[in-house]
């Protein structure tokens, strides 16, 4: 009688262990259709389904006077750090856009960040685009169509330490082209007392 109840805690326990990985992985795929869109900000707890690989770097939320933003830190040169994404299902859109907004803190020396998509867990990291440089005051913004699209999408920052101080990444969009995409590099001309002619430009 005890080695039945034994194995049937057992079981039981499996069971409740695999629902509750299944129903995790679940909630972190994220599908988005025309129309719609996936956002991030940091605001809430942790990294809500965002994950991080670490070479010797991290990762971590941390908390500014306006917001919070993910940041990158490091002990040693050479120290790398990869936050990956959730799973996104966007294979029901014929183009989405990927932007966010960075900042790049050093000195005399600057840290590097690529940024990645992958079509599948098995798919390699494709860069997108590169940062290397430092700037203490501004954030910057920049937008990517996303090539090879997929039910099974995730983008990635990898982080790696050459000698400055931080790198912050924050107001993460994926969007369908049919949705309201974040416009980026906003100008103004033509200024008037009560009126400007307003433009943006998309990088890719």
């Amino acid at each position: 009688m005890k080695k039945s109840n034994l194995t049937r805690a057992l079981f039981v326990t499996t069971i409740i262990t695999f629902l509750t990985a299944a129903t995790s992985f679940g909630q972190c795929v994220f599908p988005i259709t025309n129309g719609q869109s996936y956002t991030e900000d940091f605001e809430g707890d942790g990294f809500d389904c965002w994950t991080v690989e670490t070479n010797g770097g991290n990762w971590s939320i941390l908390e500014g006077t306006a917001s919070k933003v993910a940041s990158f830190s490091y002990e040693n040169n050479g120290d790398e750090a990869r936050l990956i994404s959730p799973i996104f299902d966007i294979s029901a859109v014929e183009e989405a856009t990927f932007s966010f907004s960075y900042a790049m803190m050093g000195l005399y020396t600057s840290d590097e960040m690529e940024v990645s998509y992958r079509s599948s867990e098995t798919d390699e990291w494709h860069i997108l685009g590169t940062f290397s440089f430092s700037d203490y005051n501004n954030f910057y913004e920049e937008i990517y169509n996303l090539p090879d699209l997929s039910s099974t999408y995730q983008v990635s920052f990898l982080g790696r330490g050459l000698g400055g101080y931080y790198i912050f990444v924050d107001n993460i969009e994926i969007a369908s082209t049919l949705g309201c995409a974040r416009p980026v590099s906003l100008q103004a001309t033509e200024i008037a007392s009560f009126s400007a002619d307003r433009k943006s430009t998309r990088l890719n």
